[in-house]
């Protein structure tokens, strides 16, 4: 008996195997928003005519966009179309969980505050080491040249 290397998998595996699945994904995205805005148009009672007139281009460009078969379409064409039938396009772009670093430990997030304080700290001791030097240099300076004018 031979096993089905193809059993328990999903369509989404075998698309993305064959290097189409994001084109399928598009396809059928634009063919969801052609059959809403259909849909739209006919429960409101908009002809083609009519939509095409508030979207401003053609009948045909319409009909090309209503076409499931026709899977171009521009952002301007479903953007006018939406506003068209009175509402607004909204895109969301999503990303696997795998496209972002782990988050880290709390632990991790702790040994790293606290080595930024002693740093900070350090760098604070150092800047108030230098002002004190420098206010050193100055007293001398002054006291030196008040010497000199004596």
């Amino acid at each position: 008996m031979t096993t089905n290397p193809r059993i328990g998998s999903s369509l989404d595996d075998l698309l993305e195997e064959d290097g189409v699945l994001e084109e399928v994904e598009a396809v059928a995205l634009k063919r969801v928003v052609a059959w809403k805005v259909s849909e739209i148009m006919r429960e409101k009672g908009i002809s083609k005519a009519e939509m095409a007139a508030e979207m401003k281009t053609s009948r045909a460009s319409l009909n090309r966009f209503l076409d499931p078969q026709n899977p171009s379409v521009t952002l301007h064409t479903l953007v006018n179309a939406a506003k068209a039938i009175g509402g607004k396009l909204c895109l969301d772009l999503v990303l696997p969980p795998s496209a972002f670093p782990a988050s880290p430990s709390p632990l991790v997030l702790e040994r790293e505050s606290q080595a930024a304080r002693r740093e900070f700290l350090k760098v604070k001791r150092q800047s108030q080491a230098a002002r004190r030097k420098s206010s050193t240099l100055k007293d001398q300076a002054l006291a030196s040249r008040h010497k000199s004018l004596v």
